[in-house]
């Protein structure tokens, strides 16, 4: 009966462990950035960056987003209603990249453009973990405790039957966790790209992962003309690269560290 009850006792565990899966979303994340301040403006409407959210920076809601968050502050200056037809982002090469990407897309093309960086030798601070680490993640720890199920044998035998269950409410878990983020997401986007006489509306706009992005457009149409008022983008130069860097630097003070208390423990 002990015996049963210890078996019993283990699946549970095992269960529970499964079933805790991590979480990709920040419930009280830090505090943003300093106000970039980065206005341009024409006789209809003006535009203030704010803010730039990067992938684990300052403000960051998402643990290795691959995408930049801007904030802005828009304004029609005029009497006339105009409407926002777009927001792009001139990366170094000229190229012109779209706000309008859900968090997948906008995933697969920071990664695809990581690489097409990597010729020009610019360094990204693109939330990318490593093959163990995101299996963990996507697992909950599932790996791990499949490996010590079969390091103990009779212990195995009670606990797979639970296994399908853990990988089940894995899955489920993982995709709550992806509902929640896309909504928090969609409320974090600018709401409306429309703006009546005078009016003014503060929001985001999410774009793939750039370093050195050289320009923001913001294409709109009032009074049946369409109009392009540009953001020059000087001031974040190195933006990337700078935390790049002390992503970097953080990672070798953790393995040393790391190593250090391994030799202790020796």
């Amino acid at each position: 009966m002990r015996r049963f009850l210890i078996l019993w006792s283990f699946a549970a565990m095992v269960l529970a462990a499964g079933c805790a899966a991590k979480t990709r979303l920040i419930e009280k994340p830090t505090p943003l950035p300093e106000n970039l301040g980065i206005h341009s403006e024409l006789p209809s409407l003006s535009v203030t960056l704010t803010e730039v959210v990067l992938p684990n920076g300052p403000g960051a809601w998402v643990k290795d987003a691959k995408w930049d968050e801007y904030i802005f502050t828009i304004q029609n200056q005029g009497e006339a209603p105009l409407t926002i037809q777009g927001f792009w982002l001139v990366d170094i090469r000229g190229i012109y990249l779209t706000s309008r990407m859900e968090p997948g897309r906008l995933e697969d093309i920071s990664e695809a453009l990581a690489e097409e960086y990597k010729t020009v030798q610019i360094k990204t601070a693109v939330g990318v973990a490593t093959a163990a680490a995101s299996s963990a993640l996507l697992t909950g720890g599932a790996v791990a405790t499949t490996g010590t199920l079969a390091a103990v044998g009779p212990f195995a035998l009670l606990a797979l039957p639970v296994i399908p269950f853990i990988e089940f409410k894995q899955r489920e878990a993982k995709e709550l966790d992806k509902a929640r983020i896309e909504k928090q997401f969609v409320a974090r986007r600018l709401r409306s790209n429309r703006l009546g006489e005078r009016a003014a509306l503060q929001g985001s706009q999410f774009f793939p992962v750039v370093p050195n992005p050289r320009m923001l457009v913001v294409e709109y149409r009032t009074q049946g003309k369409t109009h392009e008022l540009k953001l020059p983008l000087e001031k974040l130069r190195g933006m990337h690269e700078e935390l790049a860097r002390k992503q970097e630097e953080e990672k070798k003070k953790k393995d040393a560290e790391s190593s250090w208390n391994e030799g202790e423990g020796n």
